[in-house]
């Protein structure tokens, strides 16, 4: 289970109906059970074998895999927010009766703790079971941390409302998202270990790693982010709709992501594309197991009670093609002369993206990267040409009227590819990649 909660600021986009499929690829609907309000949160274990649900029925709900209720335990007020562990011996609940509650296997209450403020909007368990963290609604925006025993370790309040949450699997790593665009990464004692703005939104899905060594981060607007320990990006995607939550799956090897297209979209953990998966449409809420088998979801409103989905591994086509994708990395001029360049690739079914050699720390890891100019090339380009090329393939550039191609495998990350088309001046860079770009197109598409 991966034990990762966001608070949606928007609605999908309304589609059909929750039990209409992009195609008969992907998950398919196993059981429904009714959980008397709508579903607000979703959690299972590492295995799928449990399923737990919060309701606006005021219920914590708890089922296995056959979708039998195990039992139901009631709270004073709607259920935000659930979280179970690995193991399901411990279920965790937010309501909005201010109190964090802690159940046990079988559904009786170990303890609930009041925050004595406004409503508890998220909640996340670590694998172990042995810790958990909260966050309260707006304007209080206080991340809580308690062990086991109900004793609150530390609290602390950020500078605006607490959009997702997530916790390591033993509790050393708690990262929190918020409306003021950051993630805060805190260790198990309290510290803030880092901070990282992760642009002009907020992020909605946050997932830590089993060994809190990766945090994966979605906004809302088509991006996905991996960040190490130290706070610094080692990749960002696009994806391909919005992001609205995140998980680590297969043993923290594959990043999978749930977008308002009613699909998963798998990354391997270098950034690359694997494959999608569609589920369905007008998701409020999912749930993963841990090798990304077996999902719990709760729809939109005003559909109420919690669906249970396996993947069909007997499908040969369960999985949808993935378009090619290669990184531009150019400076302003050599970018303006390939626009001819990047419309012959896109007309080839490539997917293009650009980024410039400030921003390229964030992309450095993709799969298949063109730079485009020679060692001496402005606004940075130059310098990371220098790092990726030999001396003397470097000064071979630098002849009047060279025209060069060099393709460097493996630079930045395994499997990588990286293609290096530069001339003598920014016009024979330009010659450069027109005359290589059928042969471009080919390793592309052969990747």
């Amino acid at each position: 289970m991966k034990h990762v909660v966001a608070a949606f600021l928007f609605l999908a986009v309304v589609l059909a109906s929750p039990w209409v499929f992009a195609g008969d690829q992907g998950y398919g609907l196993q059981w429904q059970n009714e959980t008397g309000g709508w579903t607000r949160s979703t959690s299972i274990t590492a295995d799928g074998s449990l399923i737990a649900a919060g309701s606006t029925d005021t219920y914590v709900h708890l089922f296995d895999q056959s979708g039998e209720r195990l039992w139901q335990a009631k709270t004073s007020s709607y259920i935000n927010s659930v979280s179970i562990s690995d193991d399901g011996r411990y279920l965790a609940a937010a309501s909005d009766d201010t109190n964090i509650y802690l159940f046990d296997e079988n559904g009786s209450t170990l303890w609930s703790y009041d925050i004595g403020r406004k409503g508890v909007s998220l909640v996340s368990i670590s694998g172990n079971g042995a810790y958990l963290a909260a966050a309260s609604d707006h304007p209080d925006d206080m991340v809580y941390f308690f062990n086991r025993n109900m004793t609150m370790l530390w609290r602390y309040k950020l500078a605006d409302t607490v959009t997702a949450l997530s916790i390591s699997n033993d509790g050393g790593r708690i990262v929190t998202g918020s409306l003021d665009t950051n993630l805060y990464s805190f260790d198990r004692d309290g510290k803030i270990l880092w901070t990282f703005g992760i642009g002009n939104v907020a992020p909605l899905g946050v997932a830590v790693s089993d060994d809190g060594h990766w945090v994966a981060a979605g906004q809302g607007y088509f991006n996905l982010t991996l960040i190490n320990d130290e706070g610094v990006v080692n990749w960002s995607v696009e994806t391909a709709g919005r992001v609205k939550q995140v998980f680590f799956t297969n043993k923290d090897s594959e990043i999978a992501v749930f977008t308002d297209t009613g699909v998963l979209e798998f990354y391997s953990i270098n950034g690359t594309a694997l494959f999608n998966r569609s589920v369905a449409n007008r998701i409020n809420t999912l749930a993963l197991s841990a090798d990304g088998s077996k999902i719990a979801a709760g729809f939109d409103k005003p559909n109420a009670g919690i669906y249970y989905y396996r993947l069909n591994l007997s499908q040969s086509n369960n999985t949808l093609p993935v378009t090619p994708k290669i990184t531009i990395l150019a400076n302003s001029i050599d970018l303006d002369l390939a626009a001819d360049f990047i419309a012959f690739l896109r007309n080839g079914g490539v997917e293009v993206e650009s980024t410039s050699a400030a921003n390229f720390e964030g992309y450095k890891n993709r799969e298949f990267i063109i730079i485009l100019g020679g060692p001496d090339a402005p606004e940075g380009v130059g310098g990371i040409v220098q790092n990726v090329l030999t001396g003397e393939e470097a000064d071979t550039i630098r002849e009047p009227g060279a025209k060069k191609m060099y393709v460097k495998p493996d630079v930045w990350a395994a499997g990588q590819k990286i293609v290096v088309l530069a001339g003598a001046d920014r016009n024979l860079t330009a010659e450069t990649h027109l005359e290589n770009r059928d042969f471009l197109i080919g390793e592309i598409g052969s990747e």
